[in-house]
């Protein structure tokens, strides 16, 4: 259960960078969102989680919709 969370978490803002023309950066989220769905470290998939947060927030902020964390 926590995996497919923190898999789907991921997944989730992929495609929101994605949304915001990021590719790159998604195709990160969404490589580590497949590596913790195969078992992979949840305190690493926990960082990229926080960091994609925090990257989604900065890229909407810039574009004005929202507020950087």
């Amino acid at each position: 259960m926590v995996r497919s969370t923190m898999a789907s978490i991921l997944s989730d803002l992929a495609r929101r960078l994605l949304d915001l023309g990021q590719r790159r950066p998604a195709q990160q989220l969404n490589l580590q969102a497949e590596m913790v769905a195969a078992g992979g470290d949840l305190d690493v998939a926990e960082a990229w989680r926080d960091a994609g947060r925090v990257y989604v927030a900065e890229l909407e902020a810039a574009a004005g919709g929202g507020e950087a964390s």
